[in-house]
């Protein structure tokens, strides 16, 4: 498969499913992101782009408290194309180590 199929296909569309390793889980509880705002970044992103081992990553704005906010997940694809969230945060992607020649 060329790199331009692989990367349609890793691509967030509105429909997919989106699941929250336990990892994820754990750490949006702990950094006080809601899930909702986490589907909102990977389904509607702002930026997005590759990252390491094959992750992706998405960032989406998200209003909490009245002021928008970034919200930044870092993802992967599964065999079902379903979206498995590793972690997030909020913030913009300036965490993140990105795949050679990404851009942020």
């Amino acid at each position: 498969m060329d790199s331009r199929k692989r990367d349609e296909m890793n691509q967030a569309r509105p429909g997919r499913q989106v699941v929250f390793s336990e990892h994820a889980l754990e750490r949006v509880a702990d950094r006080g992101v809601e899930r909702a705002h986490v589907e909102a970044a990977i389904l509607r992103p702002t930026l997005s782009g590759p990252a390491e081992n094959g992750a992706r990553w998405a960032t989406g704005v998200v209003m909490i408290g009245g002021r928008r906010t970034f919200v930044t997940a870092i993802y992967a694809v599964d065999a079902s194309g379903a979206f498995v969230v590793v972690t997030a945060y909020l913030g913009p992607p300036s965490r993140i180590r990105v795949a050679d020649g990404a851009r942020r």
